[in-house]
């Protein structure tokens, strides 16, 4: 939920209903009212302006808060970005061909690639169905053009897969992160 739109609504609507009573109090007291205005007149005016003034500082705070985790999320991202990339420079040829020669895995259990195309649809939508996450592995979505962080997939106790919807061409990294070690996959999605 964000936070800045709810405090916005209730500022606005603390406006709205200070204005209706400031307007009814007016043309009571200049149309010549028969009784005189109570003390709890304006206690609820102020009230109203008083949470609408809170209201306005809410989203100040929560818009100051919520750039310092945006910016923390980009530097965190882009430095993984990185060192991921870095140290995946030796080609997925090789590392399959070395792990056959070792015999230690067959040809079912190869890993996934360490690039992938995508082609979007009439809709727009470019799929990345059933991508394999193996167990304790986060998997973030990052843009390759801003380092913005599109979605993050929290590990889990069990390997499973995970489908991501692409709306935009461009690059993309895939990052799955074991808390130790760190593979990057390149997405293009292009037309």
């Amino acid at each position: 939920m964000n936070y800045q739109i709810l405090l916005l609504c209730v500022a606005i609507v603390c406006l709205l209903l200070f204005l209706m009573q400031w307007f009814r109090q007016a043309w009571h007291i200049l149309h010549g009212g028969t009784q005189p205005l109570t003390w709890n007149h304006p206690a609820l005016n102020w009230c109203l302006l008083i949470v609408a003034v809170l209201a306005v500082a809410g989203m100040g705070v929560v818009h100051t808060k919520t750039e310092a985790a945006t910016s923390q999320v980009a530097k965190t991202s882009s430095s993984k970005v990185r060192r991921a990339v870095s140290s995946s420079s030796q080609p997925a040829q090789s590392k399959a061909a070395n792990t056959n020669r070792q015999g230690t895995q067959q040809q079912g259990d190869l890993p996934a690639p360490d690039h992938q195309d995508l082609k979007l649809d009439q809709n727009g939508h470019a799929v990345l169905n059933n991508f394999a996450v193996p167990a304790k592995n986060q998997l973030q979505i990052i843009d390759a053009g801003n380092g913005n962080v599109l979605q993050t997939f929290p590990g889990q106790a069990a390997a499973g897969t995970v489908n991501y919807t692409f709306t935009k061409e461009g690059n993309y990294y895939l990052i799955l992160t074991d808390g130790q070690q760190t593979k990057t996959i390149a997405v293009s999605v292009s037309r």
